[in-house]
């Protein structure tokens, strides 16, 4: 659920946004970038508690930090 969901905003581009990046962040990495699939679902995240994409891949993609934060 996107943060502005759970708040209880409509669905928007934002949405798609938040999704694509939790996506992108799982893909490349094989984790979630929440530290419990909780805060996913409940769309409270806290990006100080995100570990970095080269915390499980030793060469990521030049791209990814910058895309993913």
């Amino acid at each position: 659920v996107a943060p502005e969901q759970r708040t209880g905003g409509g669905i928007e581009q934002a949405s798609d946004v938040f999704s694509m990046g939790v996506l992108g962040y799982f893909l490349l990495t094989g984790h979630y970038p929440a530290p419990d699939e909780k805060a996913l679902f409940t769309g409270i995240l806290d990006p100080s508690k995100i570990a970095p994409v080269s915390r499980y891949i030793s060469t990521p993609p030049l791209w990814a930090e910058e895309v993913l934060f």
